[in-house]
């Protein structure tokens, strides 16, 4: 059973506690590939993962080191998303370059306190 066309936000503040809830949206197509400056792929997609980071929860811990291990983190997970999306003949494309501060907005993230730092359309590979 699909979940239909809008944003799924799940939330995982402890290993066993997620918070999933949709937002539908009727212009997610064209709202999301706007947002990652005008790359109409994105909206486009079967689905878009899209990471945020809480920047007080590495800054506590690891001071100035802590935009690096947020970064290194997004990083690894994007890459499992490369191999998971090869296995079912998927492909995806990881997107640094996007609207921070409209991003952030669009997904009710206060850009301060939590920030998006990267995103990856998912969607089938056309045969060549």
């Amino acid at each position: 059973m699909g979940t239909g066309r809008g944003i799924l936000l799940s939330e995982r503040q402890e290993a066993n506690c997620r918070d999933r809830r949709l937002l539908q949206t009727s212009r997610l197509a064209g709202k999301l590939g706007e947002l990652a400056m005008d790359q109409p792929f994105v909206g486009q997609a079967a689905a878009c993962f899209i990471w945020s980071a809480v920047p007080y929860r590495e800054e506590w811990r690891h001071g100035t080191q802590a935009a690096k291990g947020i970064l290194l983190d997004a990083g690894r997970v994007c890459q499992n998303l490369y191999l998971a999306c090869e296995s079912i003949g998927c492909g995806t494309c990881a997107i640094a370059a996007y609207r921070q501060e409209g991003l952030d907005r669009f997904l009710g993230l206060g850009g301060e306190d939590e920030l998006v730092v990267y995103l990856a359309p998912v969607g089938k590979v056309e045969e060549a």
